[in-house]
């Protein structure tokens, strides 16, 4: 009989986990805030799932924890990780959910750069889907984000995904944000908060959250860009707050998202977006929304690592240079479009000393109707000439040769892209993915002469 004083649930199980499945421990597939994840094999049916594991000394909102996860054991749809059963003893708990074979959305995003329309349109609804059922059981997640929907195949053609964390947002600590001079400088919560709602900030928290996240997710599929513009952290933060919105896709799903991506009061419901034309009108699955589609295809069609690399790498660059650059093209952008034009560019540096170095660059990129945007503008000047000397290359080389052994392992690579936000949560199993891609001697890692190749056929 089960001691009640210990055990949180009178429907958990109470035996030994191992009896049941067959513990992968090595098979570690997230571990984080809302407890580490494992991938487990079902004894008598050989069926995978995962256990994710919860320490109960660490959970500071045990009731609300409680009510979420008996509200979730009763959901049973397609788009949301399912709950099988709950474990526990004196120490943790251990809930068996939903094994997901494909990786992240997130991940997705960093291999394909860009969806289809169509792509974007199926994995919208999927996620409208699963807060939809969500809510219906007062269940709100507010910190919905690509890394929030796993796909449940690894197959390329398989769309489906499944929402995750639902309910576990409050489990360990309070949030708190902290601003100065009303611009947020710090936050509680683990990552960036560019898919957060502006009345978050300020305390207010409905389901209509939710729903400015996928909006925000929708635009990053489109166009592989978040919809502000701003340069900085700060600038963005701002921007979410003050609703500044700078929509980079045509106007069917432009109107949508202006009317996701407003003030909560005004925001569309989900009812709503099911019945907006852009959900409703078939979509050409060869069109890229974004205006600069051409680019956008090209860089989806790069190597992956390399891409990866190159987006690490822009984090470090020097200040200095950058804003040398983003001045360039602000005088430039006179109309404040977030567009100029080539031939602009070369006019205006045609003095400077790098002029034949930049032209060069210039003349051997993909750029569509003489027109480009900051992001492209960047990456097609500055990061192409980061690389045109060989000293720079063995310099960036050196930041991901951690053991010093002339080549890059695939726990080297993972454990550099971890320490930068953006790839805080990228997979052991996508790093041996993108390694692989460079590989040429197939021994696993990536030495000088790899990493060398691969960025020459970049420049």
């Amino acid at each position: 009989m089960k001691n009640s004083k210990q055990l949180w649930f009178m429907w958990s199980q109470s035996q030994n986990l191992s009896q049941k499945y067959e513990m992968e421990t090595k098979k570690v597939l997230g571990s984080g805030k809302f407890g580490q994840v494992i991938k487990v094999k079902e004894r008598q049916s050989k069926i995978y799932k995962a256990i994710r594991t919860i320490p109960k000394a660490k959970v500071k909102h045990k009731e609300k924890l409680k009510s979420d996860i008996n509200q979730l054991k009763n959901i049973n749809h397609e788009n949301v990780i399912k709950i099988y059963e709950l474990y526990e003893d004196d120490r943790n708990l251990h809930i068996v959910i939903d094994h997901c074979e494909g990786g992240s959305l997130f991940e997705k995003i960093l291999e394909k750069y860009v969806l289809s329309a169509d792509e974007a349109r199926q994995l919208f609804l999927q996620m409208i889907q699963a807060i939809n059922v969500c809510h219906k059981y007062a269940l709100c997640h507010r910190d919905l984000r690509p890394e929030s929907f796993l796909y449940v195949e690894r197959k390329a053609e398989d769309m489906k995904i499944k929402a995750v964390d639902f309910g576990f947002q409050l489990l360990y600590v309070d949030d708190y944000i902290k601003k100065q001079n009303g611009i947020i400088v710090e936050s509680s919560r683990s990552g960036k908060l560019y898919f957060t709602a502006p009345e978050i900030f300020e305390g207010r928290l409905t389901e209509k959250c939710d729903i400015w996240a996928v909006g925000v997710i929708l635009h990053v599929l489109l166009t592989g860009e978040l919809p502000f513009n701003g340069q900085t952290e700060a600038e963005i933060y701002k921007q979410i707050q003050n609703y500044e919105i700078t929509l980079k896709v045509e106007k069917p799903v432009a109107d949508l998202l202006s009317k996701i991506l407003i003030d909560p009061y005004k925001r569309i419901t989900i009812f709503e977006i099911l019945k907006h034309p852009w959900i409703q009108t078939p979509i050409d699955k060869t069109i890229f929304l974004n205006p600069n589609f051409k680019q956008m295809k090209e860089l989806s069609n790069q190597n992956h690592l390399l891409r990866i690399m190159m987006n690490f790498l822009s984090e470090q660059l020097q200040k200095d240079s950058l804003e040398k650059l983003k001045k360039i093209f602000e005088d430039l952008d006179v109309n404040s479009q977030g567009f100029i034009s080539v031939s602009s560019i070369k006019e205006t540096l045609k003095d400077q000393p790098e002029y034949e170095e930049i032209n060069l660059i210039l003349e051997h990129s993909d750029i569509q109707n003489d027109k480009i945007n900051y992001n492209n503008f960047i990456n097609q000047i500055y990061e192409k000439r980061l690389f045109l000397k060989e000293e720079k290359c063995y310099l960036a080389f050196k930041q991901f040769d951690l053991n010093n052994t002339g080549k890059i392992t695939v726990d080297n690579l993972q454990n550099v892209l971890k320490s930068v936000d953006q790839f805080k949560y990228i997979s052991k199993q996508f790093c041996e993915s993108l390694i692989k891609e460079v590989d040429k001697n197939n021994d696993g890692e990536i030495d000088y002469v790899e990493f060398i190749d691969m960025f020459c056929k970049k420049i």
